[in-house]
């Protein structure tokens, strides 16, 4: 048997949660939500998936010290890989 070896969980502390979404637009949109849900701001439009990704870290790194969490939506993942759809199966594939 392997040996499993738990690596340190990553605590953000109190810097809320900095959020990246797909636009229905084609655009990708970054906000912070602070960590009591009450307030929103720092709101910024890119134009790549990736672009948002990244200026999300820029502005934890920057604005908020590394203490926020960095939620990617699911649009956005689904952006950068995209699912391809399965071949039709045929008798006897199994």
């Amino acid at each position: 048997m392997g040996r499993v070896v738990a690596f340190p969980s990553v605590q953000c502390g109190d810097g809320g949660t900095i959020h990246v979404w797909a636009c229905p637009d084609g655009d990708f949109e970054i906000a912070h939500e602070s960590s009591s849900g009450n307030s929103w701001g720092s709101f910024e439009i890119f134009p790549t998936a990736q672009a948002a990704i990244a200026g999300a870290h820029r502005l934890n790194r920057q604005q908020y010290g590394g203490r926020a969490a960095v939620h990617v939506s699911t649009g956005v993942f689904e952006v950068l890989h995209p699912s391809t759809p399965s071949p039709p199966l045929a008798k006897g594939d199994f």
